[in-house]
């Protein structure tokens, strides 16, 4: 566990062994529930689990998902580690990306990445989760701005990513 507070936790509690189960299996930070959702909550006040681990445990509870299930699920999955897709289907996602993004997105995208460099030079660690909260929002809006047959065409390319036949690189 990362803190002295976390250390020194009783590790035989069912909460405290999913935590480590938790942190064991996704290293610094679960995909789905981030750090700065966990930091927006706690300077708004709707969460009081100031450790960040107990909190994904909670938010999966009540997503109705248990956490060795969610371990057990990444462990299947491995065809979500960068290196186990090729990278001709790396460069034909971008591509696809990049082609349909409108120049609004573009521009709200590159804004957030500026935003974030200021932030790193400023060194506050609070405005730098705004920032890069901010980017991930550029993101995730122009990938909602896509229209259904890109996003189709998309699901294509990682479909025929998901086949065996397909020669892995780095490995």
């Amino acid at each position: 566990m990362n803190s002295k507070l976390d250390a020194n936790r009783q590790t035989s509690s069912p909460m405290a062994a999913a935590m480590a189960n938790l942190e064991a299996a996704f290293g610094a930070e679960h995909p789905e529930y981030r750090r700065a959702e966990h930091q927006r909550e706690i300077e708004r006040g709707d969460t009081r689990l100031w450790t960040y681990w107990e909190w994904v445990v909670h938010q999966m509870e009540a997503a109705g998902i248990s956490p060795d299930t969610a371990i057990v699920g990444t462990k299947q999955v491995l065809a979500t580690d960068p290196l186990a897709i090729p990278r001709d289907i790396h460069k034909r996602l971008f591509a696809r990306y990049i082609a349909n993004l409108t120049l609004a997105d573009a521009k709200e995208i590159f804004e957030a990445i500026e935003g974030c460099w200021h932030e790193q030079l400023n060194g506050n660690k609070g405005s730098q989760l705004k920032a890069q909260d901010r980017e991930v929002q550029a993101v995730s809006a122009a990938v909602d701005h896509m229209l259904t047959h890109d996003l189709g065409a998309i699901d294509g390319i990682l479909a025929a990513a998901a086949k065996p036949s397909a020669p892995v690189v780095g490995r």
